[in-house]
């Protein structure tokens, strides 16, 4: 096993995403962030990024822009026509592309270029000179990611340093840990991803978007996956799977359709990127707030398991 030595603070940043139209969940996360994570230390490595409104984006040229994001390659064109889709008992819900999910993914696609370019400027500066590999050299640089509605433990710090101690050491090469989700796999599934205590490797029917810490290689490895999209984020970031022990390369399959065995896509887990989550999970998405996604599902709904940012200073 792998032991976190260091004290310092892991992540070169912690990025918050948040609508303009939310200021209530601006302050739920500063509350969680340092009143009860205790990060309060911390706060000038801590910036909110206005995500992107997909309601707006999105409104009177509906019919239009789903066709103008599938011209510039941010939508596949079986995205764009299910975007087009509006009645809601034709649509997968979880999965399918709406508005606001559209938004969503926006807003952490921007993020994850943004976190991509900064690993240019690290090689510039590293590459005079070789380095021990950790978790704070440049190529183990690590970018916390939150929604606005992260349920944070106390001493939030403590207990990821002691989650992260559990990594094996073969696995310390993950370029993407998830600290939240939900996984739909079955028992059995789950079992089998597991790796250690506490740490498993990620199944195509985990979802979340809420926590995650990357690395820049994730990043680019994120970008150049999920694109073009054809469903949520969520779904697009664990749609690469594979196993290689059974000799499978990480090929793109769509998640099982409604009514498919779960056990059917036992032991394939996500390949691209290399992909770590904590289970139980570390964070958690504070449900009382609604979501600015997801629409309650219909009564008879299809079941599949299932922000260009401006940046300003947390603290202020």
């Amino acid at each position: 096993m792998s032991v976190m030595k260091q004290t310092a603070f892991p992540f070169e940043r912690v990025f918050v995403l948040n609508l303009d139209r939310r200021p209530d969940r601006l302050r739920f996360i500063r509350e969680q962030l340092f009143d009860r994570a205790g990060l309060l230390p911390y706060a000038a490595r801590i910036q909110r990024v206005a995500a992107v409104d997909g309601e707006k984006l999105i409104s009177s040229r509906f019919s239009k822009s789903p066709t103008q994001l599938f011209r510039v390659g941010f939508l596949s064109k079986l995205g764009a026509r299910r975007l087009r889709e509006t009645d809601p008992s034709r649509k997968v819900w979880g999965m399918d592309l709406n508005p606001a999910a559209v938004g969503c993914a926006l807003s952490h696609i921007e993020l994850w270029a943004r976190i991509a370019a900064l690993s240019a400027s690290f090689s510039f500066f590293s590459s005079s000179s070789s380095s021990v590999l950790s978790s704070s050299s440049p190529s183990r640089t690590c970018y916390l990611v939150l929604e606005d509605d992260s349920l944070l433990p106390e001493n939030f710090l403590e207990c990821y340093r002691a989650r992260v101690a559990g990594i094996p050491t073969v696995e310390m090469g993950w370029e993407l840990l998830y600290l939240s989700g939900i996984d739909a796999a079955g028992e059995k599934q789950k079992n089998e991803l597991q790796i250690a205590p506490g740490i498993s490797r990620v199944s195509q029917l985990h979802r979340t978007t809420n926590a995650y810490v990357l690395t820049p290689r994730g990043a680019k490895t994120l970008l150049e996956g999920c694109l073009p999209l054809t469903f949520q984020l969520d779904t697009m970031m664990t749609i690469k799977v594979g196993n290689p022990k059974r000799g499978g390369e990480a090929l793109s399959h769509p998640p099982p359709p409604c009514g498919v065995k779960k056990e059917e896509s036992k032991a394939l887990f996500v390949q691209e990127p290399r992909c770590l989550t904590l289970q139980p999970p570390l964070i958690v998405q504070e449900s009382r707030m609604g979501s600015d996604i997801q629409t309650p599902p219909p009564s008879s709904f299809v079941s599949s398991s299932g922000l260009a940012t401006s940046s300003s200073s947390f603290s202020s």
